[in-house]
């Protein structure tokens, strides 16, 4: 889990205690849909972090893979 997503989720927890204690039922439509929308951006992020964690450790394969194939320089 990202620092993004994290953040994302709880704001979208704090969203849904505020329209469960609200009276106001504008409120309650408008913090649902502001909730909705945090839990996208929460999911977006842990997506995304994970296929950059991905891209990270194929990178770090194939310099592996590279690295292993060439011979070390000598200096003259």
């Amino acid at each position: 889990m990202t620092i993004r997503s994290e953040v994302a989720w709880r704001k979208a927890a704090n969203c849904t205690l505020l329209a469960d204690r609200t009276m106001d039922e504008n409120a309650r439509k408008i913090l649902t849909i502001v909730r909705n929308s945090w839990i996208g951006v929460a999911n977006e992020s842990e997506v995304l972090g994970a296929i950059d964690t991905e891209a990270v450790l194929l990178i770090m394969d194939e310099t592996m893979a590279v690295q292993s194939t060439t011979t070390p320089l000598t200096p003259n």
